[in-house]
């Protein structure tokens, strides 16, 4: 797990200072270890020791180098040093990321005759890609963003994982390609300052959205999306050629066993991918919520254990309607594990200030603060890697009621009226409200789901108010949002609930919680992992019936079913989906005289109506309003951008 950098460019000459500038920004990816090489025109490599190039002799000679920062979690010996070359030091590499069944391809590799100088997945993902050129990324299992140059092809070769789960950003124009790890990097190497991309900026105020394309915030920076390749040439002396692929993406099929097949399939699946994200040479921990997720992580990482204790990390919020304390204390008490646990504090809001510099955009709520806390508590054990359920929502239907909607949809449409009723009488069995009120809740739901878009024409209602009509009359016709839902609301080959799992894995949350793990992590130097997102689990879930994870009102009803005996009743069979509390309105409350002071700096903003958003503010239980969050989130992010 680690921070990556490049520059190559036929045209401006190399500045030493930028590129180290940009290495050391990132430091907190890898304090473990840095490393440097850089190439001249023919692509002949020279190695760097010094932090800063300083002992780089002839700079205006280099065509393009590599920059790194490791964190050691595989081979902890100098043997996993990047950028790493293979023996006869065509290829180089910088990798980002782990590998998980490293050790299976190596075996495959070294019955082809390859021989390794490490221990680590670096070296194994550096072979493969030697041995099997670019279908070596349909052998890996795993998270990464890497680049590999190939100096006699005098060829780039750009990859990222499946879900994008690590990030990598890049510039690119005929004559020049940068890349990192993070924005503010690519922003140190360039030279100039890049303009504002206000179709993304409109997406985020008005629909809560930031990361459903390769667009970022500036204009001229673009995110490799996950399951996406860049190839690059250099072979022409005056111009970059560059081709981007989709190498990956999940693809409709059916599965044709019974229920309970499914079941065991789920728990095999998972069991094996649990395994493979608990290789590490360095310690190992898991966060628990009181939810579903990953209290069965919990469980299935004690069975595997066997005597060896976990240490797991739990974060609450003194909000008695979402505290989930007590149900984690329960999983605590019943395996055999090592609790760490943490109360929100009382931080002021300036803490958005240290939280949004690290995510390089806007936070969208103050979810964000609780992924903060908890990698802050990881930190302070000495924990280095952790294991958490991202990725277990988007693929079995676990935001509730919309899967109940679109399960009833499908079945309408289909002429399955009784699985429509069951849909329509589970979905909001336990909502507590009156006949009246849940058949108008079903109503609502049922009609925001009727396209794709429409909820979130829901919401550019509510939030207009906030934005300048002139502005949101300029890019909402243009919204790089609607247009992804509107190419996915044209899959007809998918059930409204598949298309919804697309949507929600592609486009919608994951992306954005994947940032979020990536950039609150790696602010502590630390690793997440995610075992939900190994693909041939998630290849599976999107495989089989609707019927199968949605059933009898449960959502999740494979992994219920599959964890049944390992985990109390009251967790497997919970309906109530609260996920982390944040106490947003204490931030807001507490943080006044702050958010004022913020709001009147920019009184005259161009975009956001700042006399709405203070109106606003003032009328009580008005703070919960996400809009107004974002709005602040955005109003601190650009001011950070203005001082860059």
């Amino acid at each position: 797990m680690c921070g990556i950098s490049g520059f190559f460019s036929l045209s401006s000459s190399f500045s030493p200072e930028k590129f180290s500038s940009a290495n050391i920004v990132a430091k907190y990816r890898g304090p473990d270890d840095f490393g440097y090489v850089s190439f001249d025109a023919d692509l002949q490599a020279t190695e760097h020791v010094d932090e800063s190039l300083t002992d780089m002799d002839q700079p205006g000679k280099v065509l393009g180098a590599f920059g790194f920062r490791r964190l050691a979690i595989i081979d902890l010996s100098q043997a996993g040093h990047q950028p790493m070359p293979d023996a006869d030091k065509r290829y180089w590499i910088v990798f980002n990321g782990e590998v998980y069944n490293y050790i299976e391809i190596r075996t495959e590799l070294e019955e082809l005759g390859h021989r390794f100088r490490s221990s680590s997945d670096t070296e194994v993902v550096l072979t493969a890609y030697k041995q099997w050129g670019a279908k070596c990324q349909d052998k890996f299992n795993g998270m990464w963003a890497f680049s590999i140059l190939d100096t006699v092809k005098r060829e780039l070769f750009c990859s990222r994982d499946r879900f994008g789960i690590k990030p990598f950003y890049y510039f690119l124009s005929d004559k020049v390609f940068l890349f990192a790890s993070e924005i503010k990097q690519v922003l140190a190497m360039m030279d100039h300052t890049p303009t504002l991309n206000n179709h993304i900026v409109f997406d985020f105020l008005a629909y809560g959205n930031r990361a459903h394309s390769s667009n970022t915030f500036h204009e001229s920076i673009i995110e490799l999306r996950g399951g996406e390749c860049l190839t690059l040439s250099l072979e022409d002396r005056d111009n970059i050629t560059a081709k981007k692929e989709q190498w990956w993406d999940l693809q409709p099929s059916s599965y044709s066993g019974s229920e309970q097949q499914a079941t065991e399939q789920f728990l095999e699946l998972l069991s094996d991918s649990v395994k493979l994200r608990l290789r590490s040479d360095v310690p190992v921990g898991t966060a628990l919520s009181g939810g579903l997720d990953s209290n069965g992580l919990v469980a299935l990482i004690d069975q595997i254990n066997g005597d060896k204790r976990q240490d797991v990390f739990t974060v609450y919020s003194d909000d008695k309607n979402t505290n989930e304390l007590e149900v984690a204390k329960e999983t605590i008490k019943r395996f055999n594990s090592i609790s760490h646990i943490a109360e929100f504090g009382t931080h002021g809001i300036e803490a958005l200030e240290k939280i949004t510099y690290h995510h390089d955009h806007p936070l969208n709520d103050a979810g964000a603060l609780g992924g903060w806390m908890l990698q802050s508590l990881i930190k302070d054990t000495g924990i280095t890697v952790n294991l958490s359920g991202q990725g277990a929502d988007e693929l079995m239907g676990g935001y509730s009621p919309p899967p109940h909607v679109d399960y009833y949809l499908d079945a309408l449409q289909s002429g399955k009226l009784i699985h429509a009723h069951k849909a329509l009488y589970y979905g909001f069995k336990n909502s507590g409200l009156s006949l009246l009120n849940t058949s108008l809740r079903f109503g609502r739901e049922l009609g925001r789901n009727l396209s794709d878009t429409a909820a979130y024409k829901v919401l550019l209602n509510k939030n207009q108010d906030f934005l300048h009509r002139g502005f949101t009359r300029e890019h909402e016709q243009g919204s790089r949002l609607m247009q992804h839902l509107d190419e996915i609301s044209a899959m007809k080959n998918l059930t409204r609930k598949k298309r919804s799992a697309y949507t929600q894995l592609k486009v919608t949350r994951l992306p954005i919680l994947l940032q979020n793990v990536d950039r609150d992590s790696m602010a502590h130097s630390l690793e997440s992992r995610v075992p939900f997102l190994d693909y041939r689990l998630a290849e599976f879930l999107y495989s089989v019936p609707d019927s199968m994870l949605l059933k009898n009102g449960y959502t999740k009803h494979l992994f219920r079913q599959a964890v049944t005996e390992k985990l109390p009743k009251n967790i497997v069979w919970n309906k109530t989906k609260k996920g982390f509390a944040t106490p947003k309105d204490r931030y807001l409350t507490t943080g006044t005289e702050y958010i004022n002071d913020l709001l009147d700096q920019n009184r005259n903003h161009p975009i956001l109506n700042i006399d709405n958003i203070k109106h606003t503010l003032k009328v009580p239980k008005a703070n919960l309003n996400r809009v107004l969050w974002r709005s602040l989130c955005y109003l601190i992010w650009e001011g950070q951008q203005k001082k860059m």
